[in-house]
């Protein structure tokens, strides 16, 4: 069944504006008094110091904790004022958020419609935080008693209007990149100080509650005023993001921002009510395994999912999951039994143009022009002009700026071999397309790649030219195909924007290479041969379209344009080797031996790629130590112990289940340290926590577990038993390590909500080795280790307190050589 996404059925009416309250809000910033020769800004209250005549006094951990108690306490005095609770509210929040404006001063006019433009793309009320306990008063409520219907729920916060006033003044002054430094700098901050008034009210909810507090209730207003400031403010933040990513291009990594995994509601982290709201709504026919990895993405902590599915549905409405071989039904979610991304065999390769009479596997076919192609020096695509269906086959001209370079994914059904030949149909549709692009040749791995090992070498070394160089990508993906772009306005590009993230297209690897090489011009193939700009559709949500749909377009890094390209001087790299492989970690190839060959392809262009792991990694310098933070299984090769053996972040068969999550992609932060490749192993620095294993009998474990050791919490003793257990540590030494990051490591474990996981290494401490070339950040040349080998990466329950690590200062690790 065709999708017909032009209908505006599913489209969510854009909130209501008070623009009277939105103009006296802007003028009245703008007529505060500001400091002379300052910048835009706005800043949350940190409350780290005070300032005593000369001197700035520090206060204490619970000197800290009295000044957000007294302002949890503010903030639920103004609760309790029944009749003009939102007014106190916003008058107390206000309080905690200074901002700054730069002179000249703009028109109050100009930047009132400013704030209004973006507050008429966001969503009317954040997505539910839970339901309202039935002790809430009727005043608290516009008429029904509902979340939806809650007064501090419906309310645009006084706060947010600020933010919002300060983004468009900094954008009128600053039109390259103007909001970008706020947004980061302020949305820090502000989730961070958001989250310990949360993680407060926690605690004085739970004592109101249990001492019979005869207005409990009020706590849990104050909650859904934050919940809805923070997920605006969280929008907001994800917009400047992307802005940055459309005006400057791809860069290695988003704005640098981090969220406290702070407690939401009593027992549940943001983290937990993420994903639980992420699930809600599912449509039952989208894929669980594509879902899944979109939703695990730290950049999509805390967003809105709600309209992200409408749009789905409204794109995909009656159509089947196409994940299993027996069911129209979406898979389970764990990757290898989902037939869109592994298992899928696709016996008949004879797909057909949507306007061929012929449908049946009876239809000619065009092979290749053996001595044609072998003429040509260089990668081939088949020229349009030369080729005559009645003739001798596909003839062949070296690919180049005039060629249209077609990206599909194998199973859809166009695969094959230029010996074998393409359907006749196909190739005049894509002769056709070429000739409308002002293109003279097309390629297409079906027609210009052999089976002959020799020639496929040679032409998948040519994939990057030919990527780079072609006029135009054309993307060919059978859901994409379905959709209906007759009117293409820009409710219908969001669902093009959300189709593309979900498609088979956008989870395999050989695509997301094509993709990467090919993003400045990538066009979408969709119903009755028309094509869509990918680009430009991006561009259009983004400017037009709501923002909690636009948001999710900071999954689509390898689609924008890179600031390499757009301009040199800044010396951005194109990918490194932990965001290449963060990408083809939830993105396989039909065949596992291609997986580093891409690798390969996707960070070095110049280099001939590598073919199997253990060359891959022989060949490369460095490596970002976040990145070996995963469930990927690691190679059984002497100076490699910590090396993937894959990209693909799956368990695989004989690696300890219980050790973490068979599904945990790897953490890639820009703050992160990297760890020199050396012959003999890889050299970095860590977190460390150092123990000795005492190789007991089981009854002396038990009795040790019923007497902990002194100083070590039984808990945490407990579980370094389990990791002895599940990782078979031999050694009388071992080691737990975690990356080091530029964050303190009171909050390294929980960054943007992420699990804790740990490094575990053992060594007999017998061998010991002065290191002979620098370490990466160290200004100690000559670091020196004892030996340790690789035993896996554990997850840290969340109900256990992580022993203390060791430092070695604030943000310096200590080497360590792992083999």
């Amino acid at each position: 069944m065709s999708a017909n996404i032009g209908e505006s059925t599913t489209q969510s009416p854009f909130p209501p504006i008070d623009r009277a309250r939105v103009f006296e809000i802007v003028q009245n910033e703008l007529s505060q008094p500001q400091p002379t020769e300052t910048s835009p800004e706005v800043k949350w209250d940190t409350i780290h110091a005070e300032r005593v005549g000369r001197r700035i006094i520090y206060y204490t951990d619970q000197g800290r904790a009295d000044i957000i108690g007294e302002r949890c306490e503010a903030l639920r005095q103004a609760a309790q004022n029944e009749r003009c609770h939102v007014a106190e509210l916003n008058t107390v929040f206000s309080r905690y958020v200074e901002t700054h404006v730069e002179s000249p001063k703009p028109r109050v006019q100009s930047v009132t419609d400013g704030v209004c433009a973006i507050l008429s793309r966001l969503p009317q009320t954040p997505s539910v935080l839970q339901d309202p306990p039935l002790s809430v008063p009727q005043v608290y409520f516009d008429e029904l008693r509902t979340w939806e219907d809650l007064r501090v729920v419906k309310c645009v916060p006084h706060n947010f209007i600020r933010l919002v006033a300060s983004l468009v003044i900094s954008q009128m002054r600053f039109p390259a990149r103007g909001g970008v430094l706020i947004a980061e700098n302020f949305f820090e901050e502000t989730s961070n100080g958001v989250g310990e008034l949360f993680d407060a009210i926690h605690a004085k909810e739970s004592n109101a509650i249990l001492h019979g507090d005869s207005k409990p209730y009020s706590w849990f207003v104050v909650r859904a005023f934050l919940w809805n400031f923070w997920q605006k403010a969280n929008l907001l933040y994800r917009y400047y993001d992307l802005k940055l990513r459309l005006d400057f291009g791809f860069q290695s990594m988003p704005m640098s921002a981090w969220t406290h995994n702070f407690l939401v509601s009593p027992g549940t982290s943001l983290l937990e009510r993420s994903t639980q709201l992420s699930w809600e709504q599912k449509p039952e026919n989208r894929c669980t395994w594509s879902f899944k990895m979109v939703q695990v993405n730290p950049l999509c902590l805390g967003l809105d999912s709600r309209l992200l599915h409408r749009r789905f549905s409204g794109a995909f409405h009656g159509t089947g999951a196409r994940c299993r071989s027996d069911s129209e039904s979406a898979c389970e979610g764990t990757g290898p039994n989902c037939l869109r991304h592994r298992g899928a065999l696709i016996s008949d390769q004879s797909a057909h143009a949507s306007s061929c009479s012929c449908k049946t596997p009876n239809e000619f076919k065009l092979a290749w022009n053996e001595s044609s192609y072998l003429q040509v020096d260089g990668p081939r695509a088949v020229s349009v002009n030369e080729t005559n269906i009645q003739n001798d086959g596909l003839h062949y001209c070296c690919a180049s700026d005039t060629t249209l370079a077609i990206s599909h994914v194998w199973s859809h059904g166009q695969g094959g071999r230029p010996e074998t030949g393409i359907n006749k149909c196909l190739h005049a549709r894509y002769s056709q397309i070429a000739k409308s692009m002002g293109c003279e040749s097309y390629w297409m791995d079906v027609v210009s790649i052999p089976g002959n090992h020799e020639l496929r070498q040679e032409a998948i070394s040519h994939i990057n030219g030919v990527f780079s160089n072609s006029r135009a990508v054309l993307v060919c993906d059978r859901d994409l195909m379905l959709l209906d772009v007759s009117k293409l306005t820009t409710d219908t590009k969001e669902r093009i924007l959300v189709a593309t993230l979900f498609s088979d297209w956008n989870g395999r690897a050989w695509t997301i290479l094509e993709s990467w090489k090919g993003r400045r011009k990538i066009f979408l193939l969709c119903k009755n041969d028309s094509i869509v700009d990918f680009r430009e559709a991006v561009f259009d949500v983004f400017s037009n379209g709501r923002i909690d749909i636009a948001v999710f377009a900071n999954l689509f890094p390898h689609l924008l344009p890179s600031a390499k390209e757009r301009n040199k001087s800044l010396g951005f790299t194109e990918v490194n080797i932990a965001i290449a492989g963060s990408w083809l970690s939830h993105r396989p190839a039909s065949r596992t031996s291609d997986e580093f060959v891409i690798w390969s392809l996707l960070i070095d262009e110049e280099r001939s790629p590598c073919y199997n792991a253990e060359d891959f990694w022989r060949a490369q310098s460095s490596v970002s130590t976040g990145y070996l933070m995963s469930s990927i299984p690691r190679l059984n090769v002497k100076g490699l112990t910590w090396a993937p053996s894959t990209p693909y972040a799956l368990a695989q068969p004989g690696q300890p289940s219980q050790t973490i999550d068979p599904i945990q992609p790897p953490i890639i932060g820009w703050q992160d340290d990297g760890a020199l490749i050396e012959k003999d192993g890889l050299w970095g620095k860590w977190y460390s926590y150092e123990f000795r294993f005492r190789f007991r009998t089981a009854k002396q474990i038990l009795r040790g577990l019923r007497h902990p050791t002194s100083g070590v919490d039984s808990s945490i003793e407990r579980e370094l038993e389990r990791i002895q257990a599940l990782l078979d540590i031999r050694e009388k030494h071992v080691v737990l390590l975690q990356r080091v990051t530029e964050r303190h490591l009171k909050f390294m474990s929980d960054i943007n909500g992420r699990r804790r996981l740990v490094v575990v290494c053992e060594s007999d401490k017998k061998e010991r080795k002065r290191q002979r070339d620098r370490i990466l950040g160290s200004n100690n040349s000559f670091p020196i280790s004892y030996r340790w080998q690789w035993k896996g990466v554990y997850e840290w329950p969340e109900n256990v307190a992580m022993p203390q690590f060791e430092t070695n200062s604030t943000w310096q690790g200590t080497t360590f050589w792992i083999t």
